[in-house]
């Protein structure tokens, strides 16, 4: 039976593969799998090495993500606070920017590969790598720099900022969040990670377009 790996490369030759490669967005579904709660299974950053690895095996999945919730890429930019539900994904708990001034004033860290998130999951794709022999690709996700102030400001003084705000503060967040986006993006594909998805939950083509 072909490895995950096996199975992708033939559709990056542009042949067809033994059979479609499955990838799932499972992702605090691992801890229902290891017997914790949500809040035990993200308090060690290993626990989602384990919890992918027994969804992998459970599932019969043929990647493996190194990435854990969407709101640690508001944790890499400065927020303090993650709310942590019972049955589904943490959520941000501390918004950043809350005047213009403090759009103004945000930088991003200089050392980005040394916050202590982005060194968690450089470690999971180091240790994804040593545990399964390099047998499955390794995806990771990164919050698409259109949808990333969403996690930063709150959706609402987004799209007022978006859409009626000064254009000279929306370009210089949005212009920020892409160079994190794209220092991120090399942080991973260093450590190795082999797909990285670009998730853009805020944008549409029609709502892009007008």
């Amino acid at each position: 039976m072909a490895s995950g790996f096996e199975l992708f490369m033939p559709i990056f030759q542009g042949k067809l593969p033994e059979r479609v490669p499955v990838l799932c967005n499972l992702f605090e579904q691992g801890s229902d799998l290891l017997e914790l709660s949500i809040p035990e299974y993200y308090s060690d950053h290993l626990n989602i090495v384990n919890g992918q690895m027994k969804m992998t095996s459970h599932f019969k999945l043929d990647t493996i993500w190194s990435s854990s919730y969407a709101a640690a890429d508001a944790e890499a930019l400065g927020s303090r606070k993650t709310i942590y539900s019972k049955d589904g994904q943490p959520n941000v708990g501390h918004l950043i920017l809350n005047s213009d001034s403090d759009i103004k004033n945000f930088t991003i860290p200089e050392n980005l590969s040394s916050v202590p998130v982005i060194q968690d999951e450089v470690e999971r794709i180091l240790k994804i790598k040593e545990k399964t022999g390099g047998k499955y690709p390794v995806c990771s996700f990164v919050t698409a720099s259109f949808s990333l102030p969403v996690m930063l400001m709150g959706i609402g003084r987004w799209l007022s900022l978006l859409l009626t705000g000064d254009q000279q503060i929306r370009d210089h967040l949005l212009s920020l969040c892409s160079k994190y986006v794209g220092e991120k993006i090399k942080i991973l594909r260093e450590a190795g990670s082999d797909f990285i998805a670009y998730a853009n939950p805020i944008a549409s083509a029609t709502f892009l377009d007008a």
